[in-house]
Formats: structure tokens, sequence, C-alpha cells
């Protein structure tokens, strides 16, 4: 067992608002190798870390916007 293999690393909940760990993501995706600083909690009711991410993700970039956010013609009219 190698001496990475000992330490431990503090996991962390996956937030896809910041870009250390989309970036984490995309490595993980494209390299098949995690981040050597991020260890992320796999949530229950998910397979694997990957499609966590690519879920969170998803959901993150797909939110529709807030109910009381004051359309962009209006917000031009107010200048």
């Amino acid at each position: 067992m190698g001496i990475l293999q000992t330490v431990p690393k503090a996991h962390v909940k996956f937030d896809p608002a910041k870009a250390e760990h989309r970036q984490a993501y995309w490595q993980l995706r494209t390299t098949g190798k995690q981040d050597q600083n991020l260890r992320f909690v796999l949530e229950e009711g998910f397979g694997s870390v990957l499609t966590m991410m690519q879920c969170k993700i998803a959901d993150h970039f797909s939110e529709p916007p807030a109910a009381v956010e004051v359309p962009r013609r209006k917000r031009n009219e107010t200048r």
C-alpha cells in the first residue's frame, strides 16, 4: 500500500456552483482520475460519483429563473 493510500482525504459535498468542483468533474470524466485534493461524498440514490456530478451539474444549469425575476426588457427601461 502506497503512502497516498494511507493519507486520509477530507470528503466534501459536490457543489456545481463552484468552479473547482466542476473542474474536478471534467478531470474525472476525461481522464478517469480524481482530483488529488478533492474527494466527494457519494450521496444516496446515485450509483457513482461521476453520475452524481453529471446530474447535479445538469440540475444546476437547468433551473428555471426565479419567479420574482424582472424581465430583461423592464430592467433596461429602468436605467
